[in-house]
């Protein structure tokens, strides 16, 4: 039920405050468990009291909260998911599912679906389906076509050798958000797994060639439908804007200064309803969590995530991971949900104390 209900939060937005009882939820049922904790967990949260204790004097106790739910918040149902078996593939369908209704009824019906509530400024929304045509792509329960793609792809990867056609429901819903990043990711994951190239057949050449054409004409030029694949496109936004993004945030935390290192709890945007709390760089939530935690908070992540990976979800985090570079998949509710749930897959070995 935790899980169902915190992937409709994007469909529940007037309800959004309400949806703070799941955090709380899944820590009290770890701790009504046997709980028990690894070196890296220990580590972290050590780190996140501090933080929290001295980020809430810098911008008040209700803001430094928020942002540890926002950037932490899949450590908490990483440690409800670690005392609970459960099967994330049903939910997983079921939400992926909707998301290719949702492609459909933009399609047929759009007046209508961007009514829903997980399409924030309806006009503007309206106006880009309209502008885009074919390549208008579902919101979905991530609020956002990357982050529902994102983690739909992640899914579709994590539940791949499942014996069941159910999950080309996750590929299909990844591919009708018709995300740049989740398809672009989409291509890696497949070339990654790719068969033998040593065996060479008359369709793989043929296919070869189709495709060495096809990305010649698809890299090339100022074709607006494909823009956002373009090298001009990759050039412009992630060698200019994003090299652009980096130098501020070092200018933001200083050169090798205790923020270098521990972060620190600014904006430039702040949120209008909340004092105190608000983000940099909403496009490049990787940095902005580079800022917010420093070098500190970005090694525990990176550390945690691959102290608890396995086989099985390597590919899903990288997949996972790999989008927060740019949007907040991690970072998103559904996205902490799904991110918990991986890591909680693999038991730590290394415990300090259990009861």
């Amino acid at each position: 039920m935790l899980t169902f209900f915190g992937f409709c939060y994007y469909y529940l937005i007037p309800f959004r405050s309400l949806f703070s009882v799941l955090y709380i939820w899944a820590v009290g049922r770890y701790f009504l468990s046997k709980p028990s904790i690894s070196v890296i967990d220990f580590v972290l949260v050590t780190f996140l009291i501090i933080k929290l204790y001295l980020e809430s004097l810098n911008v008040g106790i209700i803001a430094a909260l928020l942002y540890l739910r926002l950037y932490w918040g899949f450590f908490f149902f990483y440690l409800y998911f670690k005392k609970k078996t459960f099967d994330f593939f049903n939910i997983a369908c079921v939400f992926a599912f909707f998301t290719c209704l949702e492609f459909v009824l933009i399609h047929t019906v759009p007046q209508y679906v961007v009514l829903l509530p997980n399409y924030s400024q309806p006009e503007v929304i309206s106006e880009y389906i309209q502008a885009s045509g074919l390549f208008a792509g579902a919101y979905g329960f991530g609020g956002n076509r990357t982050v529902t793609g994102t983690i739909l792809l992640a899914s579709y990867v994590y539940y791949q050798r499942r014996d069941s056609k159910q999950k080309y429901l996750l590929l299909f819903g990844s591919i009708f958000a018709v995300s740049g990043v989740a398809l672009g990711l989409l291509f890696l994951v497949l070339l990654a797994q790719s068969s033998n190239l040593a065996k060479v057949t008359m369709n793989k050449i043929m296919l070869g060639g189709f495709g060495a054409v096809f990305f010649l004409w698809f890299v090339s030029g100022d074709n607006p439908i494909f823009y956002r694949f373009s090298l001009k496109y990759l050039f412009e936004f992630i060698y200019q804007y994003k090299i652009d993004q980096i130098k501020e945030a070092l200018d933001i935390i200083g050169n090798w200064g205790w923020k270098m290192f521990f972060g620190h709890h600014s904006f430039s945007s702040e949120n209008v309803a909340v004092d105190g709390y608000g983000l940099h760089f909403g496009d490049f939530s990787m940095l902005e969590f580079f800022v917010q935690y420093g070098l500190l908070g970005l090694a525990l992540l990176f550390i945690l995530v691959a102290s608890k990976q396995t086989l099985r979800t390597r590919t899903a985090l990288f997949v996972l991971l790999a989008g927060t570079f740019h949007y907040h998949i991690i970072f998103s509710l559904p996205g902490q949900i799904f991110l918990g749930y991986l890591l909680a897959q693999k038991k730590p070995k290394l415990k300090l104390f259990e009861k």
